[in-house]
């Protein structure tokens, strides 16, 4: 399988993308139809929005399917961002493409000079939390996840800014 990487809109990209968050937010913890219907939302939204100087997002397509999606919304016109739509179907985990997005996307956000970045995840996710604390994002919060993503567990807020000179 020969991935095809994108950073912008591409045909079927929004719902393909909801539905893999969907799938595996569903087998992980639970989330039902109000999680993918707001991914999809938002998803479809920034893409609307995005503007390359301004945003970051990559997706991958394999055989002829999405595969996976890291987004930075930088649109807030404080200089903060947020991280989203960070997620891989199983068969592309463990490649490097994660780490790689991940990497792109700290250099976009310094060379942006963004103030804050910051992200949402859950308990349990301990390869994305891996991934953030490596890019210097350090745990600001823990709450219920139920009001956030509309099942039990415990949500978890990430937050990044860059070092002082």
């Amino acid at each position: 399988m020969t991935p095809t990487f994108h950073d912008r809109w591409a045909p079927g990209m929004v719902g393909a993308l909801a539905a893999l968050h969907g799938r595996v937010y569903a087998a992980s913890h639970g989330f039902g139809l109000s999680f993918e219907t707001a991914v999809a939302k938002g998803l479809g939204e920034m893409l609307g929005y995005l503007g390359p100087a301004r945003d970051f997002f990559r997706a991958v397509e394999a055989e002829g399917r999405f595969r996976g999606s890291i987004a930075l919304d930088a649109s807030a016109a404080d200089g903060t961002a947020r991280l989203r739509y960070f997620i891989l179907e199983e068969g592309l985990r463990g490649q490097g493409i994660g780490r790689r997005w991940m990497d792109d996307l700290m250099v976009h956000a310094r060379a942006t000079r963004l103030r804050a970045i910051q992200l949402w995840t859950l308990a349990g996710l301990d390869a994305a939390t891996a991934l953030y604390e490596r890019a210097g994002f350090v745990l600001e919060e823990e709450r219920d996840a139920t009001p956030l993503f509309g099942s039990p567990g415990l949500a978890r807020r990430f937050g990044w800014r860059p070092a002082p000179p």
